[in-house]
Protein backbone atom coordinates (compact mmCIF):
# COMPACT_ATOMS: atom_id res chain seq x y z
CA UNK A 1 0.00 0.00 0.00
CA UNK A 2 1.05 3.55 -0.64
CA UNK A 3 -0.07 5.79 2.20
CA UNK A 4 -0.45 9.57 2.06
CA UNK A 5 0.09 10.49 5.73
CA UNK A 6 -1.46 13.96 5.64
CA UNK A 7 -4.84 14.03 3.88
CA UNK A 8 -6.87 15.86 6.52
CA UNK A 9 -5.99 19.10 8.33
CA UNK A 10 -5.65 17.22 11.64
CA UNK A 11 -3.24 14.72 10.09
CA UNK A 12 -1.15 17.53 8.55
CA UNK A 13 -0.97 19.24 11.95
CA UNK A 14 0.03 16.07 13.83
CA UNK A 15 2.56 14.86 11.23
CA UNK A 16 4.10 18.34 11.13
CA UNK A 17 4.74 18.27 14.88
CA UNK A 18 6.39 14.83 14.99
CA UNK A 19 10.02 14.69 16.05
CA UNK A 20 10.87 11.14 15.00
CA UNK A 21 9.64 8.14 13.03
CA UNK A 22 8.03 6.61 16.11
CA UNK A 23 5.71 9.58 16.55
CA UNK A 24 4.85 9.47 12.84
CA UNK A 25 4.01 5.78 13.07
CA UNK A 26 1.79 6.45 16.09
CA UNK A 27 -0.08 9.15 14.14
CA UNK A 28 -0.53 6.75 11.21
CA UNK A 29 -1.83 4.00 13.49
CA UNK A 30 -4.35 6.28 15.19
CA UNK A 31 -5.54 8.72 12.51
CA UNK A 32 -5.28 6.99 9.12
CA UNK A 33 -8.42 5.77 7.35
CA UNK A 34 -9.37 4.76 3.80
CA UNK A 35 -8.79 8.30 2.48
CA UNK A 36 -5.06 7.92 3.13
CA UNK A 37 -4.57 4.88 0.90
CA UNK A 38 -3.48 6.19 -2.51
CA UNK A 39 -2.43 2.91 -4.17
CA UNK A 40 -2.56 -0.82 -3.52
CA UNK A 41 0.03 -3.16 -5.03
CA UNK A 42 -0.14 -6.98 -5.12
CA UNK A 43 2.74 -9.14 -6.43
CA UNK A 44 4.41 -6.10 -8.01
CA UNK A 45 1.29 -4.98 -9.88
CA UNK A 46 -0.85 -1.98 -9.04
CA UNK A 47 -4.39 -3.24 -8.51
CA UNK A 48 -5.99 -0.03 -7.27
CA UNK A 49 -5.23 3.68 -7.55
CA UNK A 50 -7.09 6.62 -6.07
CA UNK A 51 -7.50 9.24 -8.80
Amino acid sequence: MVIDPAVTPLQRLRIGRCHDIYEQLFVLMTLVDERNISETWVNGERVWCQD
